[in-house]
């Protein structure tokens, strides 16, 4: 009689658990803050564009004025974020690591 080999091929589930996960080299302040920023304009980015698909004109023919105002707000921070990103990155070269160690502080 031979004997069959057990399959040690398991799926693992479509998550993948935290274990799994490779952990991320360390980088300094400056580079997270540039990722950061880089991540949150794109979310806003996404957010405005959302927006933009509403109707801000209300069954009466009113204006919905709390639409206006959040997509006011949406934008200023998407250009605002737009704007933090771009000086960081260009000041990347700038940096000499004092702000690591005040973040450490």
């Amino acid at each position: 009689m031979i004997a069959m080999a057990s399959n040690s091929n398991t799926t693992k589930p479509a998550a993948a658990s935290q274990e799994d996960l490779i952990p991320e080299p360390p980088i300094g302040v400056a580079d997270k803050i540039i990722g950061e920023t880089y991540d949150l304009y794109f979310l806003m980015e996404t957010i405005s564009d959302e927006m933009m698909e509403l109707d801000y004109v209300r069954p009466d023919g009113s204006r919905n004025i709390r639409l206006d105002r959040i997509s006011a707000l949406i934008e200023i921070a998407r250009r605002q974020t737009r704007i933090l990103h771009n000086v960081m990155a260009r000041n990347y070269g700038n940096f000499d690591g004092k702000a690591d160690r005040r973040a450490a502080a």
